[in-house]
């Protein structure tokens, strides 16, 4: 007995030991993630210094002040913004090697990475305040104006791109940076530790990495040194190649989580490029991953490039002769031919990094439920003299954000890939662009759902004036262009994204939802009817009834235009017979969308795939193991089946914790998952489509009210500023906080408006407490909502942090205000933080009334400020939230769905399971 306890005793020390070593791994892999994105920036910031610096105009008048100082004898400008930049540089280089060695000591402690980080954002900083001392003396000033007059004169070109773009670009990505060291060592969720104890995977990495190191003298590689030798700042290019190079065996270590290899397609579009084609396959040829196809579509060249496509020899590469179209039309040739489930893009012009592929499609494959990709790309253009410097277009990528990118293109076409399906059900490029096909197509792929987003240059364009390239060409009205590109998104915010139907899509759709008589509800609802709604599909809802309200307030009016089935809710035996009823309903049917891993939803939905084969669709959108637990309760994990007593007597209760507990293992088990918000998506291994909180846009339609009368109707005075707060009254949504801003505003024109979708206990309180100084309006019909909303002034939005299940939810509070362009304020909490970043909403922190209040005070005083804000946020509303967008989204995730055919082991598994409690 003693030995046994001593052995537990050393199991759970080395679980600790293994444990805390993962940990410092992690945060040394993050630091080191985060050093490589600064080093990155700090380059930029260096390469557009040097552009500053070597503009015409500030050479000649600092030039001229140096002769005026001599004239009028008065001291003269000894030291430059750019000679501080040159030591800073200097400086930088010597410091960043001993961050890097100290990063690979695994003595070395959080504090001491904190630390080194912090020097590198100071450097980062001193970089910028070069810049900003260049950009606002009188000098470069005088210099902007000379240049903008030749331009106007037309003795210059009048458009041309500005040498602080860049940097600017930069300082904006570095004030919404979340540093990845922050996210290893804070509560809040992160994500799990790519470390996987498989031999044969570890080997396999291994062996990548190996072969990459191999590739030195390949053509990328070959180029890059060339690119070095004739790059002017050749100090500022190197930190941004070596952070870079250094980022990429971390980021195949991390994308690599299987040993085969799927099909990737190639498409190549050619015309007359028989001079240069053979670079970019071998660029292909010289990639990690191996197992790919090309497509040479050729669009009718008249020189030699079919002569030269047959000496390749490779039964890999296919060659397509058409035509003379266009590129766009060639390229969607191609992907008509193209077989594997992956695709990408390269260019006759360009290079990939050797790792490109294994890259991207690992980030792809990691992440199942996302639909495309895209990295940085390097934007050169060698000089035609070996004498002259090459001249660099800029370093390009950026983090994604959909307004910025309908206002100007930053995914390069050979830096994008995505799953062969987007292209069956959206369709491909237009073909009667003449150049720009890569923005017009990323706009569209991008719509319903953010694309992953890889740091690192992956990818090289490559101009030439003697190539004839699009982008160059004289003859195509590139303002025309980009107005068609525009419009193009445009047209998807009216008209939705255009999709096909495919042979795979259902004709019959079950939606399941576990209750009926409360707020979860509404998603069910919302989603079914959408699906109806496009007249391509007979949609049906089963229901259980678990409460004692008939039906959940918001929807006792509603009459649906599509079947439902309601059943009453209650404890075993007396729940068989209207279970085995239901189970009839939801298996007739081409695929199941299941909301909720719940036994009345999850267990029904594998019960009919083990019975009838139906394809099922789990969204998870909430920790069901513990939304009724106290605030501070952990939650409780999954249960496996086979640790399940049958005979306890809380599994007569299908909605009990049990049941929850044993569905919760059975949906980490689901091969399809869907979610809206990112930390169920890593809690499910980021493997998870997205469908957000659906409304209808008939109703959620500002152009549809008028706001002034429907402010009449609900008593709110002219002049009179509502705060309002729609849904369930619960603490843990910060409802007392809006009461207390408006006591620290000083009370009118300022006022609380509470909606209730259905009392709670904190209502109650909350009535009692504050009596005669807020307003609760009972329970409305689910789309009069719409109408409150738009009659509001601001939506606050607080979730408290200390409550585990607020990091896992989207509540339906956003939709209503997106949709109805009401400002929201919200905390830095799960996807409302990214949202707040990307300038959707304002972000305040939990708790902070203060800060709250200086937030509604800007909000209400300066509202032209926030106008854009709230446009943006009607547009995003129109792009992830509404109708439109959930019926594009569904045909994704039901193609998606049809390649988990037949009987699903964990559908088998719970069957078994489910016989054997009921012999009990």
């Amino acid at each position: 007995m003693r030995a046994r306890i001593i052995n537990v005793v050393n199991f759970f020390k080395a679980c600790r030991f293994n444990m805390l070593e993962n940990v410092n791994q992690a945060g040394r892999n993050a630091h080191r993630q985060d050093l490589n994105t600064l080093s990155g920036w700090i380059g930029i910031l260096f390469e557009s210094a040097t552009r500053m610096n070597d503009h015409w105009w500030w050479r000649i008048l600092l030039a001229s002040r140096r002769i005026i100082s001599k004239l009028l004898m008065i001291r003269s400008l000894k030291v430059t913004p750019f000679d501080q930049s040159l030591k800073l540089m200097d400086h930088w280089e010597h410091l960043e090697i001993d961050m890097y060695k100290r990063s690979e000591k695994p003595q070395t402690s959080f504090d001491d990475l904190k630390k080194d980080r912090s020097d590198a954002e100071e450097i980062l900083m001193q970089f910028n305040d070069q810049i900003t001392r260049m950009r606002k003396s009188i000098w470069w000033r005088l210099g902007l104006f000379l240049r903008f007059t030749l331009g106007a004169l037309k003795l210059k070109k009048r458009d041309f791109r500005m040498p602080t773009v860049d940097s600017d670009e930069v300082m904006k990505r570095y004030k919404k940076w979340i540093p990845a060291l922050s996210t290893i060592s804070s509560h809040s969720e992160r994500q799990p530790i790519i470390d996987s104890m498989d031999p044969i995977l570890s080997q396999h990495r291994d062996k990548i990495i190996e072969a990459l190191d191999g590739k030195n003298d390949g053509v990328y590689e070959t180029f890059i040194l060339k690119l070095l030798e004739h790059h002017k700042n050749v100090s500022s290019m190197r930190a941004v190649l070596e952070a870079n190079k250094r980022s990429v065996p971390d980021l195949l270590r991390q994308n690599i989580e299987r040993t085969d290899e799927p099909l990737v397609s190639i498409i190549m579009a050619t015309f007359n490029r028989a001079a240069i084609i053979e670079e970019a396959i071998d660029s292909i040829k010289e990639q990690t991953w191996q197992n790919w196809e090309l497509l040479i579509c050729d669009d009718g060249s008249e020189d030699n490039t079919g002569e030269i496509i047959a000496a390749q020899n490779d039964s890999r590469i296919r060659y397509f002769r058409f035509e003379h179209g266009g590129a766009a039309k060639a390229r969607n040739s191609g992907l008509a031919h193209a077989k594997g489930a992956y695709v990408a893009y390269l260019d006759t012009d360009n290079l990939w990094h050797p790792a490109y592929l294994h890259i991207m499609i690992g980030r792809l494959i990691r992440h199942a439920g996302c639909y495309c990709a895209y990295a940085k790309f390097i934007d050169v253009e060698p000089a035609e003299d070996a004498s002259e410097n090459w001249q660099l277009k800029g370093y390009n990528g950026q983090e994604y954000n959909f307004e910025r990118l309908h206002e100007k293109n930053y995914i390069d076409l050979n830096a994008f890939t995505h799953r062969k399906y987007i292209n069956q059900i959206l369709g491909g490029f237009t073909e009667d662009l003449p150049r720009l096909q890569d923005w017009d197509l990323a706009l569209k792929y991008t719509y319903i759902r953010d694309p992953l987003y890889i740091n690192t240059f992956l990818a090289i364009c490559r101009r030439n004036k003697k190539w004839d390239q699009i982008s160059t060409a004289k003859d195509i009205d590139h303002s025309a262009v980009i107005k068609r590109v525009r419009q193009n998104a445009s047209n998807y915010f009216s008209q939705g994204l255009p999709y096909k139907d495919t042979h795979e899509q259902p004709g019959k759709i079950t939606v399941i939802s576990w209750d009926i008589c409360r707020n979860h509800f509404s998603k069910a609802y919302n989603v079914a009817e959408a699906l109806h709604q496009t007249g391509k599909y007979k949609v049906r809802l089963v229901g259980f009834r678990f409460f004692n309200t008939p039906i959940f307030e918001p929807y006792a009016d509603v009459t649906p235009d599509f079947e439902t089935f309601y059943f009453s809710g209650a404890k075993f035996p007396e729940f068989n017979n209207d279970f085995n009823y239901a189970l009839e309903k939801a298996g007739d049917a081409d695929i199941i969308y299941c909301i909720k891993p719940r036994f009345p939803s999850l267990g029904l939905a594998l019960l009919a795939n083990n019975r009838f084969g139906t394809p099922v669709a789990l969204e998870v959108n909430d920790l069901e193991t513990m939304i009724e637990q106290p605030i501070h309760t952990e939650q409780q994990e999954g249960v496996s089946l086979d640790d399940v007593d049958c005979s306890d007597p809380e599994l007569l209760n299908p909605r009990s914790q049990i049941w929850s507990r044993i569905m919760e293992n059975c949906a980490q088990k689901m091969p399809l998952i869907v979610t809206h918000n990112k930390n169920l998506d890593t809690r499910y291994g980021n493997r998870t489509f997205c469908l957000r909180n659906p409304k209808d846009e008939k109703y959620f339609n500002p152009d549809a009210y008028d706001r002034d009368s429907i402010r009449m109707e609900l008593g709110i005075a002219p002049g009179e500023k509502v705060i309002l707060f729609a849904g369930l009254l619960r603490r843990h949504k910060g409802i007392r906080y809006i009461v207390e801003l408006i006591r620290t505003l000083g009370g009118p024109p300022y006022r609380a408006l509470f909606v209730s979708s259905l009392p709670t206990s904190d209502q109650k309180d909350l009535e009692e407490k504050y009596k005669g100084e807020i307003t609760i309006l009972p329970p409305q019909g689910r789309n009069n909502i719409a109408r409150i909303n738009y009659a509001s002034d601001a939506v606050i939005l607080w979730l408290n942090p200390n409550n585990k299940p607020s990091h896992y939810q989207m509540p339906y509070k956003i939709t209503d205000a997106f949709a109805m362009k009401v400002p929201v304020i919200a905390n830095d909490i799960s996807d409302l933080g990214d949202l707040g970043r990307q300038g959707y909403l304002r972000l305040v922190e939990y708790g902070n009334l203060e800060a709250l209040k200086n937030t509604v005070l800007d909000i209400f005083k300066q509202p032209e400020n926030h106008r854009e804000m709230v446009e943006a946020g009607r547009r995003l509303y129109l792009r992830q939230f509404s109708y439109r967008s959930t019926q594009t989204n569904f045909s994704i995730i039901a193609q998606a769905a049809h390649q988990h055919h037949g009987v699903l082991p964990v559908a088998k598994e719970f069957a078994e399971f489910f016989t054997r409690f009921h012999r009990a």
